[in-house]
């Protein structure tokens, strides 16, 4: 008599459409569940790249700060006029430092005579000051490297050269 013992092995078997077609549906599905974690992935990438981004670009700008020991802030400056001369200087109020010297402009003399005739005529009840415009002063041209001069009391005052150093401005 033969005998006959029985296991179990994976074979090959011809899908039933049904089959098919349940494994289709399911493939579409992982499929996109894979694209949605692919994208979140890739928008939480970007949100980290941005992040360390941001981090690097203040890390920069606090490594300039230290290496140049300095950083641009808001600061009040006053002009000083010179009438006499036709110069005018401008200077940091926080150290007196001379930021820039220019020429008086013509609408800035123009105010200037503006305000002394008003001043006269306040004083005197009429101006004593022609009623035309002042003398109009030529073109200086761009700015040039002058002499420094510091505004003391109202008075352009010349500053010595051994006094012009950079602690003085």
């Amino acid at each position: 008599m033969a005998v006959v013992t029985r296991e179990q092995r994976e074979l090959s078997c011809l899908l039933t459409n049904e089959e098919l077609a349940d494994a289709s549906n399911l493939l579409a599905s992982k499929t996109m569940e894979l694209v949605e974690l692919e994208d979140r992935k890739s928008v939480v990438a970007k949100e980290y790249k941005a992040k360390i981004d941001a981090m690097a670009a203040a890390n920069a700008v606090t490594a300039r700060k230290i290496n140049s020991k300095s950083e641009l802030r808001q600061v009040t400056c006053e002009w000083a006029f010179c009438w006499e001369t036709g110069k005018k200087t401008l200077y940091r109020t926080d150290t007196d430092e001379k930021i820039v010297e220019d020429f008086i402009k013509d609408f800035e003399s123009q105010r200037h005579f503006e305000d002394l005739q008003k001043e006269q005529e306040a004083k005197a009840g009429e101006s004593e000051l022609p009623t035309g415009a002042p003398p109009k002063m030529p073109d200086p041209g761009p700015p040039q490297l002058m002499e420094p001069q510091k505004m003391i009391d109202g008075t352009c005052t010349e500053i010595p050269p051994d006094a012009t150093g950079p602690e003085n401005g």
